[in-house]
């Protein structure tokens, strides 16, 4: 189990949850994701949610979280600036759609 994981589940048994997003489902920095999990660990971070009194979306979100920065700290050198250079192309990219998709077109009804 990574510290940080271990760090929150600490903080569940204690009785302070929150983590990074803080349950927060409306502001501009939070993207809300849908995922497939197994139905049984589904159901087990269900009863757990219930059981601290938490929401099971934002501990899913949280544990997520958690697990993605492990993951980017565990690649090797070099492949996290592999990933940032391919997020700075598919955001050029997006954002040229979204460009394109704003042309006014005065002849066009």
């Amino acid at each position: 189990m990574s510290s940080e994981i271990a760090q929150y589940a600490n903080k569940l048994i204690d009785g302070k949850p929150g983590g990074a997003a803080s349950c927060d489902m409306k502001s501009f920095c939070i993207h809300l994701v849908q995922a497939p999990i197994s139905t049984e660990l589904f159901d087990d971070l269900k009863a757990m949610a219930a059981m601290y009194g938490n929401d099971a979306r934002c501990m899913a979100g949280d544990l997520l979280g958690l697990a993605i920065k492990e993951l980017f700290a565990s690649l090797p050198e070099g492949k996290f600036e592999e990933i940032e250079a391919s997020r700075q192309a598919y955001d050029k990219k997006r954002a040229q759609e979204h460009m394109d998709e704003q042309i006014f077109n005065a002849g066009g009804s």
